[in-house]
C-alpha cells in the first residue's frame, strides 16, 4: 500500500512539474515568427529567453519521472520478492539516470548562457549526453532484469506452479473429450 501511495505522490509531482512549466511565462518568440527572406521559413529568435526559464521544471518534471518509473518497476515484483537487493539495484540505476540528466540539463545550460557549443566524442556536449548517456543509463534496468529474472520475476517455483496449473488444465480438458 505504501509503494502505491508513492507512485500516487511520484504521479502528482510529475504533474505539478508540468503545471508549472505551463505557467512559466516565456520571452522571445517561444513558437517562432515567419522568416523575412525566405517563405514557409520560421526563426525562433533567442534561444536562451525561450528556454532557460523552462530548465527547472523541465528538470524536476523528469526526475518525478525516473523516481515514479523506478516505483513502478518495483510494483511489478512480488512483494515476498522485493528484497533488499533489488531496492538498491533499482535506485542505485534510477540514481546514474538522475546524475545523467542533470549532465545533460546542466550542459544545455552552459550552452545558452555562454553561446558556446562544446563537442564531446563527436557530438555537442548535449547530444553526446543524450546519445552515450541517456541510453545507456536506461541500460541499466534491462541488465538488472536480466540478471534478475530467474530471482526475482519468474522463479523456479513459479515455473512449477505454472506447470502444474497447465497439466492439470490437460487433464481436465482429456477428461472432457472422453
Amino acid at each position: 500500500m505504501r509503494l502505491i501511495l508513492a507512485i500516487l505522490g511520484g504521479l502528482l509531482f510529475v504533474a505539478a512539474m508540468v503545471i508549472w512549466a505551463s505557467l512559466t511565462p516565456i520571452d522571445g518568440l517561444p513558437t517562432g515568427a515567419a522568416h523575412p527572406d525566405i517563405p514557409h521559413m520560421s526563426i525562433g529568435g533567442d534561444a536562451a529567453a525561450r528556454s532557460l526559464p523552462l530548465l527547472l521544471p523541465i528538470y524536476f518534471w523528469q526526475v518525478g519521472v525516473i523516481v515514479t518509473a523506478c516505483l513502478l518497476l518495483l510494483l511489478g515484483i512480488a512483494p515476498r520478492r522485493r528484497t533488499g537487493a533489488v531496492v538498491i539495484g533499482v535506485g542505485c540505476v534510477g540514481l546514474v539516470c538522475i546524475a545523467v540528466w542533470t549532465g545533460l540539463i546542466v550542459s544545455y545550460r552552459d550552452v545558452l548562457l555562454s553561446g558556446e557549443t562544446p563537442y564531446a566524442l563527436g557530438f555537442p556536449v548535449t547530444t553526446a549526453w543524450m546519445n552515450y548517456g541517456i541510453w545507456l543509463s536506461l541500460a541499466g534496468f534491462t541488465g538488472l532484469y536480466v540478471w534478475g529474472f530467474k530471482r526475482f520475476i519468474h522463479t523456479d517455483e513459479d515455473e512449477a506452479a505454472f506447470q502444474a496449473i497447465v497439466a492439470a488444465n490437460l487433464a481436465a480438458q482429456d477428461e472432457a473429450d472422453t
